[in-house]
Order: C-alpha cells, then sequence, then structure tokens
C-alpha cells in the first residue's frame, strides 16, 4: 500500500520546489494509472508488462499492484537526473506487499527478457517524443509482441501549437520556435535544456502510424486520455500548481470549449495521442 500520508510528512521537510516536482509526478501518475487501470484488470493476473520510460517508476508499481509482473525501463538520462531520488521516496512510502516490479536502469532492450517469456503488454507513456527515432523503439517491441499484445503509446500531439516539457508555444516547427524562444528555452531548469530540447521528436499522429505501418504493425487511435486531460483542471489542483497563471486558464478555457465537441475533433488534432498497436493480422 502506497502510504500517502508518510509521503507528506517526507515532503514537508523538503524545500517547496522539490516537494512541488515529486507532487507533480505522483500526480501524473494517479492520473494516467485511473486512464490505464481498466486495460490491466482485463488482462489475466500474472501477466507481463513493460513500461517503458517509467520515470519514478510509481506507475509500473500500480500496475505491479493488480498482481503482474512489471519491467520497468527509466535510465538516468539528461533531463531527468533526479528521477532516482524520487523513485527511492516512492519505495520508502510503499509498506506491506511491495509490488512486483523489476527496476532497469537503462534504455528499452529485448536482451533483458527470457526467450520463453510472453509480454502481454508494452506501455509508454510520455516517452516517444524524448526518442529522436522512435521508429527503432517501436520495431524493437515488435521482435518481443505476439498475437495478443498490446503496445499503448500515449504523448503529446505536436500538431497543437503548444510544447509542454518548456511550456511554450509553438511556432511553425521546431527550428523557428527555438529561434524566436531560444533564451527561454535555455534558461529552463532542466538539466541539460539544449540537449533536452535536441532530442524532443515532436511525434503527430500521421508520423506514429508511419512508424507503426513501417514496422508491419495496426495501430488504433483514441480520445480517451484527452477526453480525461481536459476534465482534469477541473478535478485536479495539481495541475493549476504546475502551470503558470495564464496556461492554466488557457488550459481551462479551451476544455470548456472543447469537451462538448470532443467527438467532432479529428483524432489527428487531440491534443494527446492516444493509440493501441497491435501486430497485423495474417
Amino acid at each position: 500500500m502506497f502510504n500517502r500520508i508518510k509521503l507528506e510528512s517526507l515532503l514537508s521537510t523538503m524545500p517547496v520546489s522539490e516537494s512541488l516536482k515529486i507532487r507533480t509526478y505522483i500526480g501524473e501518475a494517479d492520473f494516467y494509472f485511473s486512464i490505464l487501470k481498466p486495460d490491466f484488470e482485463a488482462i489475466k493476473k500474472g501477466s507481463i508488462v513493460v513500461e517503458i520510460g517509467s520515470g519514478t517508476g510509481l506507475l509500473s508499481m500500480y500496475i505491479a499492484s493488480l498482481g503482474h509482473k512489471v519491467y520497468s525501463f527509466e535510465p538516468q538520462s539528461s533531463g531527468f537526473t533526479d528521477m532516482l531520488k524520487m523513485k527511492e521516496l516512492i519505495n520508502e512510502c510503499w509498506e506491506v506487499n511491495v509490488p512486483n516490479v523489476d527496476f532497469i536502469n537503462d534504455y528499452y532492450s529485448e536482451s533483458y527478457f527470457q526467450e520463453s517469456e510472453e509480454i502481454e503488454y508494452f506501455l509508454a507513456v510520455n516517452v516517444i517524443e524524448h526518442i529522436p527515432n522512435y521508429g527503432e523503439l517501436i520495431q524493437s517491441v515488435r521482435r518481443k509482441m505476439n498475437s495478443n499484445s498490446i503496445f499503448r503509446i500515449i504523448c503529446p500531439n505536436y500538431l497543437i501549437p503548444y510544447e509542454p516539457h518548456f511550456d511554450i508555444p509553438i511556432f511553425l516547427n521546431k527550428n523557428s520556435t527555438f529561434l524566436l524562444l531560444k533564451r527561454k528555452i535555455l534558461n529552463s531548469d532542466l538539466s541539460d535544456p539544449l540537449e533536452f530540447w535536441n532530442d524532443l521528436s515532436w511525434p503527430t499522429p500521421s508520423k506514429v502510424r508511419r512508424a507503426v505501418n513501417n514496422s508491419r504493425m495496426s495501430v488504433v487511435f483514441s480520445r480517451q486520455t484527452t477526453k480525461s486531460y481536459l476534465e482534469r483542471p477541473f478535478m485536479d489542483d495539481s495541475l493549476k500548481q504546475r502551470k503558470n497563471k495564464l496556461t492554466f486558464v488557457v488550459i481551462k478555457l479551451t476544455s470548456k470549449v472543447l469537451i462538448p465537441v470532443l467527438a467532432l475533433v479529428p483524432l489527428t488534432l487531440t491534443p494527446l495521442i492516444d493509440c493501441k498497436v497491435r501486430l497485423n493480422k495474417d
């Protein structure tokens, strides 16, 4: 069980900026688990699940607490050097029946699995936008998929003119945005903002579909995560703390406008890409 009272006690001893960052990551894990939980309740207990880019590892632990074996990949990479500290804090606050998670401090690799292991579910939440050639990752995952496997990908849609990591608008494309907002980007609180920026792959639905098709698989897109995200400003105080005041007001106003008409918005124009990838049926 995740002891939130103990967590709050530990956070109260930390600098405000540090405790806010940890609360943000925990809030993100809570949010995405609420979306993904039905998927993991639908598969057989004891199934093997792989989370790619697991960050603090809390989402992996939530999934494992449902009775699954979880491989959790997270390298200590540029821009996320404090993840290990947060992961240790979360592990300290998980008491009794600690979930069965194999934490791997590395990028995803097939070499960590036994040849006989059949993986039911792959997951990459807010990951592929950090991988310059995410098509190679999709191809690598494909080699461990079977006819029942699912690879769920959730990430920002860069057709929407907003870059969430730097909290800035997008002007036409990546190069022009950097030229216009170079100072703000380089003055970011990230440990190496230039490298972080350079690694961003700016995925769009069409690019993801092309990468999946190139791997000889099929993909189905969904509005589910976007719908939950649009509802979030009215239910999640942590989002308000995370965004600057103007950005939060824009998000809230946008949510009010979009929620009633979301079903009419083309999947290519939803703020978040949410898709399930499967092997093609022969």
